[in-house]
């Protein structure tokens, strides 16, 4: 290593706080990279797909936690998710797709003698790749197991817990999605579970370690384009 005389070093804790800040950007340049090479990978393989996706969303952990009965809780009732995805096809088991979906959880609205009417409105924009694994290939009914990673963009508009500042703010972080599902012709129904968790001094107090829970579980209903 050089030393250069007046300059410090930069500590283990800086260079990970950088490396987070820029890790939804590293993620989803890997994303890309990824499905351009699967794209030119192997020749003879069945077509590609192109998928539409609606859901029934709960929160879970902190996200549907009550808002003015808990520390961290943001008070979200279930919602709905859209999206859609392209999944690249290896052969009839094995297939990539890159997906977005949006979610939308019902809003909680309160009231405050000093604050007046309020609302609280959580929202997530959720990129992703997406690894899935196909069973029984030419059966009326094929079940499926998928596995994604990609980032997460975790919005809130709403108040402070005293109900004082009111800001829209949002966190981008890495989450995991774990689905099983069936596939009929072109139809899916699937149960699916996503791992939303990350730390922020952005919502409730300054610290930025405060560790937050917005994981949740939606019934998803798919429906793949013909001819895609």
């Amino acid at each position: 290593m050089v030393i250069i005389p007046g300059v410090s070093a930069p500590t283990g804790k800086a260079c990970m706080t950088k490396w987070r800040g820029r890790q939804p950007g590293a993620v989803a340049g890997m994303i890309l990279v990824i499905l351009l090479t699967a794209g030119v990978a192997k020749a003879g393989h069945p077509p590609s797909e192109v998928q539409v996706d609606m859901g029934y969303i709960m929160p879970r952990g902190d996200l549907g936690d009550s808002f003015t009965g808990t520390p961290l809780g943001f008070g979200a009732d279930p919602g709905y998710e859209v999206g859609f995805l392209w999944r690249y096809r290896f052969d009839e088991r094995w297939s990539l797709a890159g997906a977005f979906h949006f979610v939308k959880f019902s809003d909680f609205e309160g009231t405050d003698e000093t604050a007046g009417d309020y609302a609280v409105l959580a929202t997530s924009y959720r990129y992703e790749l997406q690894l899935r694994r196909s069973f029984r290939p030419g059966a009326l009914w094929q079940p499926f197991i998928t596995a994604g990673a990609g980032v997460f963009r975790n919005r809130f508009d709403g108040r402070d817990k005293i109900l004082l500042e009111s800001f829209d703010r949002s966190v981008s972080t890495l989450g995991y999605t774990l689905q099983l599902g069936l596939r009929r012709d072109q139809v899916e129904f699937s149960a699916v579970y996503m791992r939303n968790r990350f730390s922020s001094p952005r919502f409730f107090g300054p610290d930025p370690d405060q560790d937050y829970d917005w994981d949740t579980v939606s019934i998803r209903f798919s429906w793949l384009i013909p001819g895609s």
